[in-house]
């Protein structure tokens, strides 16, 4: 169990929040590192403490969804990962960008290695038995590919990770979309089985000839290879800030949320998503206090706004004006024991 990452933030609330709250968070790992940081910058502005818990996307909307912490964040929405039927008044609030990175451990290589969605496809299916199968080396004209085993790392616990990437292989792949789909869980054909992220890196960085998915942001943290992705316009992508914004653009539908893996853009990376922050549209609940109320809100209120700054440096995609725009104006639909928030 990862342990709870607490901020404490030291300067003065606003007159509407004039005495320190305590909030509590249950956040996808995709967001650890941004999250950190963002609420160790927060302590500038304000009087309380943050605390979060990073754990995967399920048990982070199952969280919001019993009531039990103030906020909560996934790299999926709600309605891709059925939960229960309490979540009528559940908000998602797009905060940042982010990417699912292909990740291996081939040994002698001095560049990223290409890969499109058939052989990502043919590779998870277990079709591609070898490194130096011609359907990979097609795609990297000019490397020596070892004759080495491939191992298939994938998630076996509910994971927002495996959610995203098997999104993505129903657009590149017919047979996967009608054999497997996508979703938190999915009956993966072969491969190693891992039931964390952290496992997952370890299995990668330990099994030589081994490929997976996860975060970028953990991927940069391990210093993992991860390769570059063919999107819907042909180009070989790597996940940057910029290829992540691209895939993003101004896209988000009216309750904030948007799939944005696969996006037709030119310069997008194809394995992209939205990091959301989930609140309760009616605040007054558990006990808590309109204090309380008024600090989530003026949190998220931050992030959307002098927050954004945070993300390059930290390989996260800022929003586009248009998506903090609809965000602010989903944020102030918030209500407290059945009133606006002032």
């Amino acid at each position: 169990m990862l342990k709870f990452l607490s901020v404490t933030l030291l300067l003065t609330l606003t007159a509407s929040t004039a005495s320190a709250v305590t909030l509590k968070g249950a956040t996808t790992t995709a967001a650890t590192s941004l999250f950190t940081k963002m609420f160790d910058e927060y302590t500038k502005t304000t009087d309380a403490t943050v605390n979060f818990e990073p754990g995967t996307s399920p048990a982070a909307q199952k969280a919001i969804v019993s009531r039990s912490v103030d906020f909560a964040a996934a790299i999926i929405p709600l309605d891709d990962n059925e939960i229960g039927k309490d979540t009528e008044d559940v908000v998602h609030i797009p905060v940042a960008l982010s990417a699912v990175v292909i990740t291996y451990n081939v040994p002698g290589l001095e560049r990223p290695l290409n890969f499109n969605g058939r052989v990502l496809s043919d590779i998870f299916f277990g079709r591609i038995k070898y490194w130096n199968d011609e359907r990979i080396s097609r795609l990297n004209r000019g490397v020596t590919l070892p004759n080495l085993l491939v191992t298939p790392v994938y998630r076996s616990d509910p994971s927002g990770y495996s959610a995203i990437f098997t999104n993505y292989l129903t657009k590149v792949s017919r047979e996967w979309n009608a054999r497997l789909s996508d979703g938190v869980i999915v009956d993966w054909p072969t491969g190693a089985s891992t039931d964390s992220e952290d496992k997952s890196a370890k299995a990668v960085q330990a099994i030589p000839g081994a490929i997976g998915y996860m975060g970028l942001s953990r991927a940069l943290k391990d210093r993992l290879t991860f390769g570059n992705i063919q999107n819907a316009a042909g180009t070989f992508v790597r996940p940057t800030e910029s290829s992540i914004e691209a895939a993003a653009g101004s896209k988000t539908s009216a309750d904030g949320t948007a799939n944005i893996t696969y996006a037709k853009v030119s310069r997008a990376y194809p394995i992209s998503n939205y990091i959301y922050v989930l609140l309760r549209r009616e605040q007054g609940y558990e006990g808590r206090t309109e204090t309380q109320a008024k600090a989530t809100r003026d949190l998220i209120a931050w992030m959307l706004s002098e927050g954004q700054q945070y993300h390059s440096r930290l390989y996260y995609g800022e929003l586009a004006s248009e998506v903090v725009n609809r965000a602010k104006k989903l944020l102030a639909t918030l209500t407290f024991n059945g009133k606006p928030l002032p």
